[in-house]
């Protein structure tokens, strides 16, 4: 259908044109005869616009596909700007599905649509993107809840069916990890995925991971003693009310047991909890209400009293306090939701042990076997090019090699080259990845923005998440 080429007379916006039905744009509002009333085509060109276009067309009849492939280029140049401005990467309108959904809803707006404001992108809009994801998690969560795990009927090829039902579901595209426990069938599963998927890693959960090396710890002669000794303290004292009120007298009604997300974090919080009572509970077996009570007759109350008085009990719990205190803070790292604790896996057993050398003066004699117990699980486990990736592109611990302080593992051979084999498997685009390893030297040497002084003083203090959520 041509459009006559006075489109743009003055009294164009008094046209009349007929109602058509169910459409939100040409109802009948647009039949009358006022003349503020607009076209149809203004939801095209205003007259700028049009006139501009007529006399690009010589003052030739204007189609309507014309004026649709006109109005595209105008907004392809105008949206590739705003990239170029922005330093956007040319891969983000491959997200058709969600850039689709964004034009059709600027199209149903028609002109003159405000662009979003900084403060709508960053707290309200933001925040309902989060209980969208939110929504779509509930289905894989009641997908995942349903399916029945159990030992005795799962094995390594049950669990890869399972690894690729949830990737597919996610889209292959959309996964960059798949967390697991270790258990062996876990471990093959996880490397057959990664063979189907070349873009995608398994990994061992680092939570698991270290709470199998409380368990081993734990196990070691004198400390598997000692907690025996601190169970059988605590089960009786908690068995008898009368001497638990006692003891509640010295301790201020703190209980001996404090429980944790695992057995084993639940042994050292004990052991942690009995430490601090060590004088009241002395007090209490060494008070006069014991001796002359029915619980000093009893075998087990006496040997209460005589673990009480153990020198060599408490040592032991100190001992296993200062190997466990380290670990404690490293699960909690990994296991809480703080911060993002990608980047912080990889520097968190060098951390730990540096700190278990300094709890014991060096003493290589008093921890030599926990450290066989960590470097065993840590190699076997913990090991990944992807922590090592993310270690080497955390802020808050990479020191440009200008600056005095330098993490001392984090320009390693290995962790640099854990970065680069993540950025083959996760990018195999060539271009792409040309492109970020540019990016990546400006990092290294603290170029651009990574080296503005308020960049460097906030290393520390917040995660690239916390720009965006913390409001």
């Amino acid at each position: 259908m041509g459009v006559p080429s006075n489109f743009d007379d003055e009294d164009d916006d008094g046209m009349d044109f007929p109602e058509v039905a169910g459409n939100p744009v040409m109802g009948s509002s647009l039949g009358s005869s006022n003349k503020s009333t607009k076209g149809p085509m203004d939801l095209y060109f205003n007259k700028k616009e049009h006139q501009s276009l007529k006399r690009a067309k010589g003052g030739e009849q204007v189609t309507l596909e014309a004026c649709k492939k006109e109005l595209r280029e105008r907004a392809m140049v105008q949206f590739s700007r705003w990239m170029y401005e922005a330093g956007l990467p040319f891969n983000c309108v491959q997200y058709t599905k969600s850039l689709q959904g964004f034009i059709e809803c600027v199209a149903q707006h028609g002109p003159g649509m405000k662009p979003p404001s900084y403060h709508e992108v960053r707290v309200p809009y933001l925040k309902k993107e989060v209980e969208h994801v939110k929504e779509l998690f509930k289905s894989h969560q009641e997908t995942c809840d349903s399916v029945d795990v159990s030992t005795n009927m799962v094995d390594a090829k049950k669990m890869l069916e399972l690894f690729e039902t949830f990737v597919n579901q996610v889209g292959k595209d959309k996964v960059v990890q798949v967390i697991s426990d270790n258990a062996s069938e876990n471990v093959r599963a996880g490397k057959d995925l990664m063979e189907l998927y070349p873009t995608l890693y398994w990994t061992p959960c680092a939570a698991h991971c270290i709470n199998l090396m409380f368990k081993d710890i734990f196990e070691i002669r004198h400390f598997s003693v000692a907690y025996k000794r601190a169970l059988k303290l605590s089960v009786y004292i908690h068995s008898k009310t009368k001497l638990l009120n006692w003891l509640r007298k010295y301790t201020r009604k703190r209980d001996l047991v404090k429980f944790a997300k695992t057995r084993f974090a639940t042994a050292f919080l004990t052991f942690k909890r009995l430490h601090e009572q060590k004088n009241n509970l002395r007090k209490l077996f060494n008070s006069e209400e014991f001796p002359t009570s029915s619980y000093f007759k009893e075998e087990a109350g006496k040997e209460c009293s005589r673990i009480v008085q153990m020198p060599s009990f408490w040592n032991t719990i100190l001992e296993a306090l200062k190997i466990g205190g380290p670990l404690i803070s490293t699960l909690r790292l990994v296991d809480g939701d703080v911060k993002p604790s990608m980047g912080y896996i990889y520097p968190a057993m060098e951390i730990t042990k540096k700190a278990i050398e300094k709890a014991f003066d060096n003493n290589t004699s008093k921890y030599k076997k926990v450290f066989e117990i960590i470097d065993r699980r840590w190699t076997s486990q913990l090991r990944q090019p992807l922590h090592a990736g993310a270690y080497y592109l955390n802020p808050d611990y990479f020191r440009y090699r200008s600056e005095q302080k330098v993490s001392p593992s984090i320009h390693s051979p290995e962790v640099v080259a854990g970065f680069y084999s993540c950025l083959e498997r996760l990018v195999p685009d060539q271009d792409l990845q040309e492109k970020i390893t540019e990016e990546v030297s400006m990092w290294e040497v603290g170029e651009g923005l990574f080296g503005l002084p308020v960049a460097k003083k906030q290393r520390g203090s917040r995660t690239p998440g916390s720009y965006f959520l913390n409001d």
